[in-house]
């Protein structure tokens, strides 16, 4: 497959004291200062970071990560882009620094932005502290988890992640396609915007999922245990949901 997995979303927050303290105490990702500017790296794995968070105030995702596990077909996946119209934005020097990466571009779809990288970032030395007692994340070759986004223009977003990029449709429950690009049943899944949704109608992502190894869920004494009905989330009005995830 063209696109190997999610590897990292960009967040624009309001209130980065509180994300800090979620992400690391609630979630138990490792918070790393990232510059003059203001960014913060959340890190799950061995990866520099899975998630950046940027004091911009859209409490909203401001870029989405894809990852193809090789140089050639990066340069085969920006082609098929081409080929099918889609216009395609270098990534600037500046902007590869930051994103941790040999080489990115940028593209959209359903007014989503979408970033197509290669040669992520990865340190062991040190290696991942989480916030909090936990064991970990599971990530490696299935990614960082998965976001479910908001599209403009749903089936355009689906054909173009499918017959462009190599994703394949995992499911479909209401309005939503799920769509896999490795054995994780979905990295990305797509709904129509509108104004009539429920939850944070006017976010591009609805929520986004971290999947926790097996230990986690049995090391900290929650006070509140975290399900379904009742997902951990910062407590800023309009923001997206984050669901602790037991599933794959």
């Amino acid at each position: 497959m063209a696109v190997s997995q999610l590897a990292y979303v960009g967040i624009g927050v309001s209130d980065m004291a509180r994300w800090k303290s979620f992400a690391s105490n609630v979630l138990g990702m490792e918070v790393v200062e990232g510059g003059a500017d203001g960014l913060v790296y959340l890190r799950m794995d061995e990866n520099h970071y899975r998630v950046a968070l940027h004091p911009t105030g859209e409490d909203d995702v401001v870029y989405i990560g894809l990852q193809a596990a090789t140089h050639a077909e990066y340069e085969q996946s920006k082609d098929a882009l081409r080929a099918a119209g889609i216009t395609l934005t270098q990534g600037t020097p500046a902007e590869i620094a930051q994103r941790r990466v040999l080489d990115f571009v940028k593209f959209e779809t359903g007014e989503l932005p979408f970033e197509l990288c290669v040669g992520p970032h990865t340190r062991w030395d040190p290696p991942f502290r989480p916030g909090r007692a936990m064991s970990g994340f599971k990530t490696g070759a299935l990614g960082m988890g998965h976001v479910v986004l908001r599209s403009a223009n749903r089936d355009e977003s689906v054909r173009l992640l499918t017959e462009v990029l190599g994703f394949r449709i995992s499911d479909y429950i209401g309005t939503m396609v799920f769509l896999h690009c490795n054995p994780r049943h979905h990295s990305i899944a797509f709904q129509p915007s509108g104004k009539n949704l429920p939850r944070s109608r006017d976010k591009k992502m609805w929520h986004s999922c971290w999947r926790p190894t097996p230990s986690t869920t049995s090391a900290r004494p929650w006070t509140s245990p975290p399900s379904p009905a009742r997902p951990w989330r910062p407590r800023s009005a309009g923001t997206p949901t984050i669901r602790w995830c037991r599933s794959t």
